[in-house]
């Protein structure tokens, strides 16, 4: 009977153990593609082409050495800075504060505040509380109990409260990658493409590698602006 039930719990840790490793989440982001490539489009010779400042910044090197990989794997080829290579591929990178979500025990409310100070609501709502205040004042407290068993008049003894609990705030920012090829002879720009993702961490290298398999999945994509969906494996 022991081993019938330790075997059982083996089992069963076992097979959470396999559900947990085997979910996924996913990475969106919105892709905007402008695509020129040439009909006879065939020499795939490139060099990245990086300011002083660029070269000097971490992200920008991260993501040089991300579209490196993505590019060779596109069946693109890097020559070296002495030698002449057909096209080149310049990048951008940009992170800007996006909406700001208020998370209240009465609702959600989101909005975006414009460079001028407005506040601007895009999304959720913000309702009142249902019930009468004045069963909340401390003469009120006997009749309090049968619906607020963590009532306290004092503002110290609120925090068990979920009705007083505090807004959180919520920060997003607008990640975004830029990548443009161009030809070397004419100076044409003949695929720009450009992958956008918002999130809450203010910092954009852990999007880098993201925003690269975003913007050179299915290359060359035809020009226009898709979700595009990464499954991530935990």
């Amino acid at each position: 009977m022991k081993s019938l039930i330790k075997t059982s719990l083996m089992a069963g840790l076992v097979l959470a153990t396999s559900l947990l490793t085997g979910c996924a989440s996913t990475y969106s982001s919105h892709v905007s593609t402008v695509n020129q490539l040439p009909a006879n489009f065939t020499e795939k010779s490139y060099q990245i082409e990086l300011s002083k400042e660029q070269t000097e910044t971490p992200e920008f090197m991260i993501a040089a050495d991300d579209v490196r990989a993505r590019l060779g794997e596109l069946g693109f080829s890097e020559v070296k800075a002495d030698a002449k290579a057909a096209l080149k591929v310049a990048l951008g990178l940009q992170t800007r504060p996006s909406d700001t979500e208020i998370i209240a025990p009465y609702g959600t409310m989101r909005f975006v505040t414009t460079p001028y100070g407005t506040i601007i609501p895009v999304g959720g709502m913000m309702t009142s509380r249902l019930y009468s205040p004045y069963l909340r004042m401390p003469y009120g407290r006997f009749y309090s109990r049968w619906y607020d068993p963590f009532y306290s008049p004092f503002y110290f003894g609120r925090h068990f409260d979920p009705f007083y609990s505090p807004y959180a705030v919520r920060q997003y920012y607008t990640h975004e990658l830029q990548l443009a090829i161009v030809e070397t002879t004419s100076g044409k720009s003949i695929y720009q493409v450009s992958a956008r993702a918002e999130k809450t961490d203010p910092e954009i290298e852990q999007q880098i590698p993201f925003l690269v398999e975003s913007a050179l999945r299915g290359f060359p994509s035809k020009t226009g602006k898709e979700w595009v969906v990464l499954k991530l494996e935990k």
